[in-house]
């Protein structure tokens, strides 16, 4: 009884500071602006972006791959409080050992048009925001848990630089996951719930 009588008060605290109405939650479904992996080329000169899918690891050819995506996260008003935010990524195959693959904050800013492993994949914050993937089937939607990074793109726009797919074991383990990047249907997408 305590119980429901503490969320009773709590309700009758929020409708009251919001003027009688609860304040209803929105959520929208934003696809990358950006996406590229990187890789380490296999001989000089070699082709180091690709675009086309979105492969994540170390394959058994000895080149290890880096996902990046970007969102545009201005069509949320300023001063909302986000909610929840997932990234979804669609996962199309996996070779070698199903190692998770975890979600860094990218940190300076990027063009799939310009990118090279030299230059680029080393711009990450160290600190893993999420970890999820390993033992995901072949056709179904990887969610990882990116609140806290969604939070502070509102807050600084300006450091928005999106975010890092990598592989929880890289060299140690064969470990290499395909995601999908094409057509509206399987786009990497970020869903983000939040009040006014």
């Amino acid at each position: 009884m305590r119980t429901l009588l503490v969320s009773t008060t709590l309700l009758v605290v929020l409708l009251a500071v919001c003027g009688g109405q609860a304040l209803a939650a929105t959520t929208v479904t934003l696809f990358p602006v950006a996406a590229a992996s990187i890789f380490t080329p296999k001989a000089a000169g070699g082709v180091e972006v690709v675009t086309s899918s979105l492969p994540v690891g170390y394959n058994t050819d000895n080149v290890l791959y880096r996902g990046l995506l970007r969102f545009d996260l201005s069509g949320i008003p300023a001063g909302a409080t986000i909610t929840k935010a997932k990234l979804l990524v669609y996962h199309v195959g996996t070779d070698g050992v199903d190692l998770p693959v975890q979600v860094y904050r990218y940190t300076k800013a990027w063009d799939p048009a310009t990118l090279t492993w030299a230059g680029n994949a080393s711009s990450f914050n160290s600190t893993v925001l999420a970890s999820a993937g390993g033992g995901a089937s072949t056709g179904t939607w990887v969610n990882f848990s990116v609140l806290s990074l969604a939070k502070s793109w509102l807050v600084t726009p300006a450091k928005n630089f999106g975010l890092m797919l990598r592989g929880s074991s890289e060299g140690g383990d064969w470990s290499f996951h395909r995601y999908a990047t094409g057509g509206n249907q399987l786009r990497p997408r970020l869903q983000i719930e939040y009040t006014p």
